[in-house]
């Protein structure tokens, strides 16, 4: 799979949810995850159970981390 990082917005009502494969509203989103307040991710370079390793397909010291687009914060 692949992660998307965004900045945590500095005014904000409220938290970002941590939601699995729906929306706040119940709306299904199969295979999207979102990590907010009290969540994590596994990042590169961590070791799969498989032995495989993460990898960055483009990784924070080449790109900035934008902000979170408003759909999605909505």
């Amino acid at each position: 799979g692949l992660h998307f990082y965004f900045r945590y917005p500095s005014r904000l009502e409220g938290e970002i949810r941590n939601l699995s494969k729906k929306a706040v509203d119940g709306t299904p989103l199969p295979g999207i995850d979102v990590r907010g307040n009290g969540g994590y991710v596994v990042a590169p370079p961590s070791i799969h159970p498989s032995g495989a390793e993460y990898v960055w397909y483009l990784s924070p010291w080449e790109a900035d981390i934008t902000d979170a687009p408003a759909w999605l914060l909505e």
